[in-house]
């Protein structure tokens, strides 16, 4: 997200947004058993990670804003300045007008 050209408390609450690893993860991993390019030892991991991180993320959105804000305290003035920089950069390439 940051890369595209949003700030960076945006990027992270989309970062925080995607932390999950969803329900395909099942999908992939019982396919991996069956076509046995996988270990047994996959699957409950897979499907353990995707609970863990489904009921987590709300309080990872949740703290987006709060750890974007420590971040930027604790983040060195000449990375911010560069941050910045490129965040202009991408504004300004931007085509003008309507849509």
């Amino acid at each position: 997200a940051f890369i595209a050209g949003n700030d960076g408390r945006t990027s992270l609450r989309v970062g925080m947004g995607l932390s999950q690893i969803g329900e395909f993860s099942f999908i992939i991993a019982s396919l991996g058993m069956t076509l046995q390019v996988t270990s047994n030892f996959l699957y409950p991991v897979a499907v353990a990670v995707s609970v863990i991180t489904t009921l987590l993320t709300p309080y990872l959105i949740r703290a987006a804003d709060p750890l974007s804000i420590k971040l930027a305290a604790v983040m060195p003035q000449r990375l911010g300045r560069v941050l910045g920089m490129y965040g202009e950069w991408l504004r300004s390439i931007q085509p003008q007008g309507q849509g």
